[in-house]
């Protein structure tokens, strides 16, 4: 509607030039005109993308679009103490170290097993006969 109404006063204009007639009243209507239409395009905009924003299903998307087609992610650089990383080699290794530290000695886990399962070695139970098992078991699911 509003771009067939600007259309209209274009020509208007247009007609009124070739009639040689003053155009700058025209010109103004237009300007007028133009105007309410390319507010009424970026008034849609704006609500199209709040739309497209607020369905969870685009958020990757949108994502995608704000940072850009060309656009890859840069790490900055790391410091540790007085030591500075620049390289992505040098951060690849100060991130894996601090996310994935190194995992101790299997030996020390065997020893420490050895030592727990020494303690745990010989519990007492109390010896149990079948029939107080069944009962057991037969008492528990009919409870």
């Amino acid at each position: 509607m509003l771009r067939d109404d600007l259309t209209m006063e274009l020509n208007r204009v247009t007609n009124m030039r070739r009639q040689g007639e003053d155009v700058t009243e025209a010109i103004r209507a237009t300007q007028t005109t133009r105007r309410l239409y390319h507010d009424e395009i970026n008034r849609q905009k704006k609500q199209h993308w709040k739309d497209f924003l607020n369905d969870p299903e685009n958020i990757w998307k949108a994502a995608r679009y704000a940072k850009g087609a060309n656009a890859t992610a840069s790490i900055p650089d790391l410091k540790d103490g007085e030591h500075e990383y620049c390289t992505d080699e040098e951060k690849a290794g100060v991130l894996m170290s601090t996310f994935f530290p190194k995992q101790p000695d299997l030996v020390e886990v065997g020893v420490r097993s050895r030592q727990h399962s020494a303690q745990r070695e010989n519990p007492t139970w109390p010896l149990l006969t079948k029939h107080e098992v069944e009962r057991a078991i037969f008492q528990e699911q009919s409870g």
